[in-house]
């Protein structure tokens, strides 16, 4: 059995109990005689918590609730441990209290929406210095299209890092060159902007693998084509 150097307990307060009669559901992590407290955010009728086995009585759809909740909570506590300490941190009750508050930036959960975003809005901070403005309008484009894909494949707005795979990176390539009728390098430039964002969470380790890991993105090689003269002449007298 994991042992942990710190322990994770459940209270629910009847002095701080609502109007409603409602007490809310705390959870203290001790450690070396230093504790700290925060609240759940679920709340349950004195009558209905055992205090000694610190979850939810009954077998009722509440209770049952109340206590897988508790349990995910308990589990959360634990995976923040191995977080910190795989950044190393000193884990101790403050560092687990704001790391399952999503305080401590280097392991935020974060999604896939949100760290386009971010990456989109540092790389606007770089326009004329070691960023075109064109670059943006490109990763721009993709994430628009990235949003439609979501919502048109898995009717969702966003996903969360750990949950992209390979799968969802092929059927984006799908949606391109189906849906949107893309040429290949086309969809290739999208998907290479994608893997850049990926690749950056990666990087900062709000991601633990690389999902593009088993993909090959390769463009075709095109030849050019060399305008005629009567082409030349067009363009020249183009108003």
């Amino acid at each position: 059995m994991e042992r942990h150097t710190y322990s994770v307990n459940f209270s629910a307060s009847p002095s701080k109990a609502r109007k409603t009669g409602l007490m809310p559901i705390f959870v203290t992590i001790r450690q070396n005689g230093e504790r700290v407290t925060f609240t759940t955010g679920k709340y349950i009728h004195p009558s209905e918590w055992d205090a000694v086995k610190q979850k939810a009585k009954g077998k009722s759809e509440t209770a049952q609730a109340i206590n897988t909740y508790l349990l995910q909570l308990r589990n959360k506590i634990y995976r923040k441990e191995l977080e910190l300490m795989d950044r190393g941190y000193i884990v101790n009750p403050s560092t687990l209290r704001d790391a399952c508050l999503e305080k401590v930036e280097s392991i935020q959960s974060k999604s896939l929406c949100q760290i386009f975003q971010e990456y989109i809005d540092d790389a606007r901070k770089s326009i004329g210095i070691d960023v075109k403005k064109d670059t943006i309008y490109s990763y721009e484009r993709t994430y628009d299209l990235l949003k439609d894909y979501m919502k048109v494949t898995y009717k969702r707005n966003d996903f969360a890092l750990q949950e992209l795979n390979l799968s969802f990176i092929d059927k984006f390539n799908v949606y391109l060159r189906s849906e949107l009728k893309h040429k290949k390098n086309t969809a290739v430039k999208h998907l290479r902007c994608l893997m850049r964002v990926v690749n950056v969470a990666v990087a900062n380790r709000h991601l633990s693998f690389d999902p593009f890991l088993n993909f090959k993105a390769q463009r075709e090689i095109c030849e050019r084509v060399f305008l005629t003269e009567e082409e030349l002449r067009i363009l020249i007298n183009k108003d």
